[in-house]
């Protein structure tokens, strides 16, 4: 005797299997298609707030480094002109900026700039000065190589010494010890990163 299946069990033909794979591809299908929609839709959002993007979008907030390159003539031409008392040198300097000459009887002979409320205490960088120095030239050259970078320069049209600091809390500071006529200047400054900085550097010269 064959062996009858049970009374109201169901057994699958070729028609019904066919049918249960294509449900189960659909499925399949539908899962995949939405989960790439939302992850889509994630990375357009993320695009739109200027995060994960190549190119940063309009109202992206994007940070940039201060620029060197000195301000335009145009708008110097109101600046004024310094010219040391004794020492054979000037420069030029906005006209809101403030200067100060330490006293004549100063061996050191220092002149500063400064700004914006600079300079109202100890503390406040220095936004321009220079000094005569009254050591040596190696000497001064290794008092200011601490904790800094020095690479031979042409300022000025003179062979000078551009010490960069390592570090600066104030700003991104800028030292040049030049020799000439056998005495050693050396300009100075605790914020090069500001234009109207660079143009004062740029516009030093030996009177004669």
């Amino acid at each position: 005797m064959e062996n009858q299946p049970p009374q109201g069990s169901f057994q699958p033909g070729p028609a019904t299997s066919l049918s249960a794979i294509v449900l189960t591809a659909a499925i399949t299908a539908l899962v995949v298609g939405s989960s790439m929609y939302f992850i889509m839709r994630d990375d357009s959002d993320t695009d739109d707030l200027g995060y994960g993007s190549s190119t940063p979008s309009a109202s992206a907030s994007v940070s940039s480094t201060p620029s060197n390159s000195p301000v335009s003539s145009a708008s110097t031409v109101s600046w004024k002109t310094y010219t040391h008392y004794e020492l054979p040198y000037s420069f030029k300097y906005p006209s809101g900026w403030g200067l100060e000459e330490e006293a004549r009887t100063s061996a050191r002979k220092e002149t500063h700039l400064w700004t914006n409320g600079f300079g109202t205490t100890p503390f406040d960088p220095t936004l321009f000065s220079v000094r005569l120095e009254i050591k040596p030239l190696a000497e001064v050259r290794g008092d200011y190589q601490y904790g800094g970078i020095e690479k031979v320069i042409s300022f000025a049209g003179q062979t000078a010494y551009q010490i960069t600091p390592n570090q600066n809390p104030r700003g991104t500071g800028r030292i040049i010890i030049i020799p000439y006529q056998g005495k050693i200047y050396v300009l100075s400054t605790e914020k090069y990163e500001l234009p109207e900085v660079v143009q004062v550097f740029s516009s030093f010269k030996f009177t004669r």
